[in-house]
Formats: structure tokens, C-alpha cells, sequence
């Protein structure tokens, strides 16, 4: 199996699964419990924190840890909304946000609220955000096209508007494959999630810098201060720590190599074209194929074992897929005709290799939509 769908979810690594399977069969205990038991099993969640801690460049008391990266997000947006609703009712996010953001947010037009979305190539973010902007939420890396977008410059943006916003960043898919740094950064808050770094299902983390009041989104608990209740998934939270421990294992550059190999095969194929809309993550390349249904391609790479994707798993089964090419400004033929290829660092150039021997044969085997 050639498996180039990593931006859906990344396959466990062996130490994730053996950091799981030692807490499920030998720290089981109720993380919350008093007992001695419940503390060994609560040494996972702190664990995991102080490696996540480390990683980002923050403490570990600054680290919430929840049911993954879509609920952290909701969080967040929450958070920002009852935390500085008295002094403005402006949220401003990208116009090519995951739905989790983008959603999320546009709920809050319905008691009054104003949602603006920008377009991430333009000074859209300079133009939108003023002193009554309480919010800006934008991702680190486009999940779709591997656009990184200019969230190193939002807080300078905030600070020169006068806005009291605050800053929150999505890093779910930059995290493990670019530098995440919230100092550097100067956001309030910040989300990432174990799957996409070979760790867990199930499990992600919000950043909270101190100074952020978090309003929960459930109740009935007093788990991460009351914030996130509800019982630990310390196993889950010990896969998530092994995986954020072996980042620092991966070869500097290697996603890279990846990337340009795969960018020089894909100029022997009159028929295939690279979506870039300027400074990408080195994992996530956006292609389409002229005139052949992203889709029909898909299927057909699917026949040969080869996975990969058209966009957002959260949002694949939907009619109403958010079309993140147009927005960058790319026309519907180009968006119908495209497919996503996100790499890992267990993906190899012989793969890479595997792929474009298949895709030479689409120009026989499948039908043109588009003539």
C-alpha cells in the first residue's frame, strides 16, 4: 500500500502503540482517582503536557488536552467570544479555514455577531482587523493545499489596529512539519492534534496562554480545571507524548526531498499541474489533472493501492465540500480536477516513483469531463 492521504490522519508509530498498550494494561486506573494507581496513570497527562510544552515553547500548565483538534478549535473560538464580547462582536479568520474554525464561527452570525473571512494572498487581515475585532483565528498550514499562511504577522497586525483580539492559530497541520514556536508566534492560544504526528485518534491540545479566561463548551466535571471534563484518555495521552518525543528524530529536510522529487516527476506529464499559491509546508502538494475528475482519479489510483485524497477528510462526504481552490482564486475545472498528496516521513521516493507509473496510464484508462 502506497499511503499518501497524511493529512487525513498519519499511520501510530511503534512507540505510540507500545506507550498505549503499557498504560492500557498496566496504568489503567482512573487518572482522577486519589489513590496511588490514579497517580501512576495521571503521570501520562502530565507526561504528554511537559513534552508538548517543551515542543511548542510554552509551560506545561498552559496545556489542555482534549477529545482532538476540532474540539479544541470550537474552544478556542468560544473562549475569545465570551472572554472579550463586551468590547467588540468582529471575528476575523481566513476565508480557507478547516470547517471546525470556519464553522464554528460562522454560528455566532445568528445572535449578532460580524464573521469575516480573508483572503490569505491579499492584505485582507490588514484591511478587516480594527478595534472592534475580539477574535482572529487562521491557520498555520492550508490542510488542502500545504499554503502556509502569514500568521507570523497577525499579532503585529492586532497591535497596529488597536484591536483587543485575540490570537488564535491552528497548527494541527504544521506541527511536527514546521517550526511551532508560541513565543514567537505572540498567540493567545493554539491547537494541535496527535493523529497527524503518528500518535492517537481521538486526543488533541489547546494552548492557553495564562492570561486567557477558557469558557468550556460541556460541563459535569472537574477535569483540566473544569475546563474539558470528563475521564482522561491517559492511554491515548501516552501515545500522544511518545509521538511528540520523536519528532525530534525526524530527518531535518527529508519531507523536503519528498516534495521537490515529486515536484521535478510531475513535469514529464503534460496532463498533470501543481497547484502553488506561494510559500507551502514541505508535506502537502495540491495537483490536478486536465480534464480528469479528481474524483474518477482517486478511485482509480485506489485500484492500485495507491491512497490519497481531495481535501479535508471532515468534510469529503459533504455536498457542500469547501472549495479551497476558488478561494485562492483558482477556476471550478481546476478545483474538480485536483487531488491532495501529503506525505509522511514513511513515504520513500520509490513510492513517489510507484505513483507516476500509475498516473501515466489515466490518459488511456479514464474519460475526459472537461475536454
Amino acid at each position: 500500500m502506497i499511503y499518501f492521504d497524511n493529512s487525513a490522519t498519519t499511520r501510530p508509530s511503534e512507540q505510540c502503540i507500545q506507550a498505549m498498550n503499557e498504560a492500557m494494561t498496566q496504568r489503567y486506573a482512573n487518572a482522577s482517582s486519589l489513590h496511588r494507581a490514579g497517580v501512576s496513570a495521571k503521570g501520562d497527562i502530565d507526561d504528554c503536557k511537559t513534552a508538548l510544552a517543551q515542543s511548542i515553547n510554552c509551560n506545561p500548565a498552559e496545556i489542555l488536552l482534549g477529545p482532538g483538534g476540532t474540539f479544541c478549535n470550537n474552544l478556542a473560538i468560544r473562549t475569545a467570544v465570551e472572554m472579550l464580547k463586551r468590547r467588540g462582536n468582529k471575528i476575523v479568520i481566513s476565508s480557507i479555514e478547516h470547517p471546525s474554525v470556519s464553522e464554528c464561527a460562522d454560528s455566532y452570525r445568528n445572535i449578532g455577531f460580524e464573521v469575516v473571512k480573508c483572503n490569505p494572498l491579499t492584505d485582507d487581515f490588514e484591511k478587516y482587523i480594527d478595534s472592534s475585532t475580539i477574535l482572529v483565528s487562521c491557520m498555520y498550514v492550508n490542510n488542502e493545499t500545504g499554503l502556509i499562511l502569514p500568521v507570523e504577522k497577525l499579532r503585529s497586525i492586532i497591535e497596529k489596529n488597536s484591536s483587543p483580539a485575540l490570537l488564535h492559530i491552528d497548527a494541527v497541520q504544521a506541527f511536527g512539519k514546521i517550526p511551532v514556536d508560541v513565543s514567537k508566534l505572540r498567540c493567545d492560544m493554539l491547537t494541535v492534534s496527535a493523529h497527524k504526528i503518528n500518535g492517537p485518534k481521538g486526543i488533541g491540545a489547546l494552548f492557553a496562554a495564562r492570561r486567557v479566561r477558557i469558557s468550556p463548551v460541556i460541563f459535569g466535571g472537574e477535569q483540566e480545571n473544569s475546563f474539558i471534563p470528563g475521564t482522561y484518555n491517559s492511554p491515548a495521552a501516552a501515545g500522544f507524548a511518545q509521538a511528540v518525543k520523536q519528532l525530534k528524530n525526524n530527518k531535518s529536510g527529508y519531507l523536503n526531498s519528498l516534495y521537490e522529487y515529486f515536484i521535478e516527476q510531475s513535469k514529464k506529464y503534460e496532463f498533470i499541474h501543481v497547484n502553488s499559491f506561494g510559500a507551502h509546508a514541505p508535506h502537502i502538494i495540491n495537483i490536478s489533472f486536465d480534464g480528469y475528475l479528481g474524483e474518477n482519479v482517486l478511485h482509480f489510483l485506489e485500484e492500485y493501492d495507491i491512497y490519497t485524497s481531495q481535501g479535508s477528510a471532515c468534510s469529503s462526504h459533504s455536498k457542500h465540500r469547501a472549495k479551497t481552490l476558488e478561494a485562492l482564486g483558482a477556476d471550478k475545472r481546476t478545483s474538480d480536477c485536483s487531488l491532495r498528496v501529503s506525505f509522511d516521513y514513511n513515504n520513500t521516493i520509490s513510492q513517489i516513483d510507484e505513483f507516476f507509473k500509475v498516473c501515466s496510464m489515466i490518459p488511456d484508462k479514464l474519460i475526459r469531463f472537461y475536454k
